[in-house]
């Protein structure tokens, strides 16, 4: 299973829009088995740190925003995930448990 994220990275004033060609190269690239991947300890999940064709600099969260910052915008999303799947009762808890093990 993959999550693939859409849109901007690091805001809207500064941010880098996530094009469809990138979303295209990332999809062709998890089909081909060409993606390196790296445990996120935050997160709990892979993320890509290497996609032929894709320059993931453009996405690095620290060319946005200091360390503190990025902590705290993640716990703020991770949060916010957590309050919208709870209005799903019937959710499986290994959902749950993947966001917020």
């Amino acid at each position: 299973c993959f999550i693939l994220n859409t849109g901007k990275v690091g805001g809207e004033d500064r941010g880098q829009k996530i094009t469809h060609k990138d979303s295209l190269k990332i999809l062709e690239m998890i089909a081909k088995d060409k993606i390196g991947w790296k445990k996120d300890e935050f997160w709990g999940y892979e993320v890509p740190v290497e996609i032929p064709g894709v320059d993931l600099k453009r996405f690095d969260l620290s060319n946005y925003y200091p360390e503190e910052q990025v902590q705290v915008l993640s716990a703020d999303l991770k949060q916010e995930r957590l309050e919208w799947l709870s209005q799903f009762r019937s959710l499986s808890r290994d959902v749950i448990t993947a966001i917020a093990p």
